[in-house]
């Protein structure tokens, strides 16, 4: 499930604009990483903070339903729900929404593998007060604090990568990559931020590498160095992204040692599960 904002108007309120920061970072949490403790945590203190945004709290409160559902918590989930139906009647499709979650509930409680089917909702524009709702797939959450973490694998220019993105942001990832008569295999280590925008999922990561480099003219070789770059999502799983670096690289022959600086670029496509 995933709630998509508007773009807010010049003349939007600084605290409406922190409000909808931390929801972004809740949404965040519950929808990528998967940490669902840390959600909540989230979505509670945007809700207790921010009373006077009834569209972002009530959206908040919805989420913070779904995510005590996803860890079996029905009591807390219904509990929310119903406070949607007696505080934000304003909301008109969210209490709707609700509502159908709350005869879900009573009728038949969810086990924890949840629905494939869930609604997507959207935050209305103060500009406009338009509400509309249409219908998406999400994945499962994590099961387990293990699993909080998103693997992907890919291709980039010439090779292709394993990658693991933790829930606080650190990526970790291993690669192979050919260029030219070499054939690299490294590590690289990044911070990747949240993402930047409400309307388009894109993120941004610095980090360092090392790369051990195969090449027959040469007794060793290998480079390292640091790259900052921008990924963007096309789909939920679907990954494109791009990075420039600035390298040294340091080679050994029989006869001597070369030594140079230079920069690289990388771009890249990763399926994440």
């Amino acid at each position: 499930m995933a709630l998509l904002l508007p773009r807010l108007g010049a003349g939007m309120e600084e605290n409406r604009n922190a409000a909808l920061q931390l929801y972004q970072e809740g949404l965040f949490q519950e929808t990528g990483t998967g940490d669902l403790k840390m959600a909540i945590k989230i979505y509670t203190t945007l809700i207790e903070k921010y009373k006077k945004y009834q569209d972002v709290t009530a959206v908040a409160l919805y989420h913070l339903g779904l995510a005590h559902e996803k860890l079996g918590d029905y009591p807390a989930a219904k509990k929310h729900f119903k406070a949607i139906t007696r505080n934000y009647r304003q909301q008109v499709n969210l209490v709707r929404q609700a509502k159908i979650k709350l005869r879900q509930l009573a009728k038949n409680p969810p086990k924890k593998k949840k629905s494939k089917k869930q609604l997507e909702l959207l935050i209305p524009d103060t500009s406009r007060q338009q509400t509309s709702v249409r219908s998406v797939k999400s994945s499962p959450p994590a099961a387990s604090a293990l699993q909080t973490a998103t693997w992907g694998i890919g291709l980039n220019y010439l090779g292709g990568h394993v990658r693991c993105r933790t829930p606080d942001h650190i990526q970790i990832e291993i690669k192979a990559q050919s260029r030219g008569e070499d054939i690299l295999l490294g590590v690289r280590g990044a911070f990747v931020s949240p993402p930047l925008t409400r309307t388009m999922p894109l993120v941004w990561y610095i980090g360092m590498e090392y790369d051990y480099v195969i090449n027959e003219t040469v007794d060793s070789k290998y480079i390292t160095g640091g790259y900052i770059g921008g990924e963007i999502s096309l789909t939920k799983h679907l990954g494109w992204g791009g990075d420039i670096g600035y390298y040294y690289l340091n080679a050994q022959t029989d006869s001597r040692r070369i030594i140079v600086v230079e920069t690289a670029a990388n771009i890249y496509l990763t399926w994440y599960f």
